[in-house]
């Protein structure tokens, strides 16, 4: 792959972690049962471009490349709603 498509997916992947985080420090109380958690969607929610990046890797096909397209819109939109959540919750926590 190219370099434009590894800094794209490493931007991608550092977004949706920040996101997370936001999301794991508005919490008033960090448990461990909270860090697990955060740990297992994160994971989850890297699976989308994971599959899709082996797929592209593993594909001598050069039609057009609309399952990874698609996996990055995916990922962007959850990661556009988990920051959305996460600033409310941070937020509610300061009011």
């Amino acid at each position: 792959m190219g370099l434009i498509m590894d800094f794209l997916t490493a931007c991608t992947y550092l977004l949706l972690f920040f996101s997370f985080l936001l999301v794991l420090l508005s919490f008033a109380e960090n448990s461990y049962g909270k860090r697990i958690w955060f740990s297992v969607l994160f994971s989850i929610s890297c699976i989308p471009i994971i599959y899709s990046l082996y797929i592209e890797k593993n594909q001598v096909d050069l039609g057009v490349h609309t399952g990874l397209g698609l996996s990055f819109l995916f990922t962007w939109i959850m990661t556009v709603i988990v920051f959305i959540i996460g600033l409310m919750l941070s937020f509610r926590k300061t009011v």
